[in-house]
């Protein structure tokens, strides 16, 4: 039986601008299509609004329940929100591309 409950999860370690610790989990798949589009698409002011939201949501999903104010948000410049969102999406990627994670999903070789 697949149970989900005793499944182990991976975070993101991430410390802000006031030192404190998050561990950011991997993002729903909801989440990840926001994080995607606001990186495609962060070239005028109505795209800052979806890149300070999609940050918001990311931080907020924190393991240890800080909770994320308009404070740690207006902390960030651009640079540092598209490149907490890159290592984030990178880490993603990563989580997506290991092989035991790939070994549930696709059928498993025979040895001869």
């Amino acid at each position: 039986m697949l149970d989900f409950s005793k499944r182990k999860k991976r975070y993101f370690d991430f410390k802000l601008h006031d030192e404190t610790l998050l561990s950011l989990p991997v993002p729903t798949l909801g989440m990840f299509d926001n994080m995607l589009e606001a990186i495609d698409t962060a070239t005028d002011a109505a795209s800052y609004d979806s890149l300070r939201k999609v940050l918001f949501d990311i931080l907020s999903s924190n393991r240890q329940r800080v909770v994320i104010t308009d404070e740690h948000i207006m902390t960030f410049d651009l640079d540092e929100i598209i490149e907490l969102l890159l290592a984030y999406t990178a880490f993603t990627n990563e989580v997506a591309a290991d092989p035991n994670l790939q070994s549930l999903t696709t059928p498993a070789r025979r040895k001869r």
